[in-house]
This record gives structure tokens, sequence and C-alpha cells, in this order.
């Protein structure tokens, strides 16, 4: 069975983020709000759940969590660490602001991947080339 892992967000927490990995959660990478930008790295993104998770835990603790973090269990852990980063902002506005934007982004990453997949699957359906159907190059030598 899994071990369960607790993000709990806190000034500490960013802190602690910060002073491992450099990235400051609540500010911007790029014009993008960090808590986003993080997710383009995965290993950005993994060097800060487990700065956030890890602390005081031991160098088997680390490589067990990295080694969970994949799939649906890695966008569960993405989407808490979303949650509590907006839970943590103090101002009401700015968490509706962000929650809007959180909703767009998975909106806009569905469309995508949907995008994605009908251009596949047109791929797919299209007859691949055969050597016997490709024209000759003028470089061909013809063995009569």
């Amino acid at each position: 069975m899994g071990h369960a892992w607790t993000i709990d967000i806190d000034v500490l927490s960013v802190e602690r983020v910060f002073a491992v990995t450099g990235i400051h959660l609540l500010k911007t990478i790029n014009g993008q709000l960090a808590m986003f930008a993080v997710a383009e790295d995965i290993c950005d993104l993994m060097n800060v759940l487990w700065a956030l998770v890890g602390e005081g835990r031991s160098p088997d603790d680390k490589a067990q969590f990295y080694r969970a973090m994949k799939g649906d269990v890695l966008t569960a852990a993405y989407t808490a660490l979303l949650d509590d980063l907006v839970d943590f902002t103090p101002s009401p506005e700015r968490r509706q602001m962000l929650r809007a934007a959180i909703k767009t982004m998975w909106e806009l990453s569905d469309r995508q991947t949907k995008k994605i997949e009908a251009e596949l699957e047109k791929v797919a359906k299209e007859p691949s080339p055969t050597a016997t159907s490709l024209p000759e190059s003028s470089g061909s030598i013809r063995q009569d």
C-alpha cells in the first residue's frame, strides 16, 4: 500500500521551497505564476513537492516518493499543490482569480490533449508509404 503524503502550505513551507529549489511559488517566472510554470519541468515539480513533504525524512523516503510520483498520482499531487496554494492566499479576490486560472489551465490542457489525439488518429488512418510506392529518385541506379 502506498504512503500518504500531505501538502500543507504556510509561510515556512513557501520559504523552504525557495531555499531548496530557488522557486518562489507565489511569484512569477517569465510572466507566468510560478505555481503554473513549475509543472512545465517535471524535475522542478518533483523538487517543489519534495521540499513541501520531505522535511525531516530520510533519503530512502525521498527515493520512495520520487518513484511513486507518476501518472495520476503526480497529477493528484500537483492538484493538491495548486489547491493548497490557493487556500493559502490571503485575499478572497485573488483566491477567486487563481481558482478561475486553474480551471482555465485544466480546460486548455484537456482541449490540447483532444486536439493532439485527433491529429494522431488522423495520421493513423492515413495509408503509410511503402518502399514500392515511392517515386524513383534522380540518384537511383536502374538494374536491368
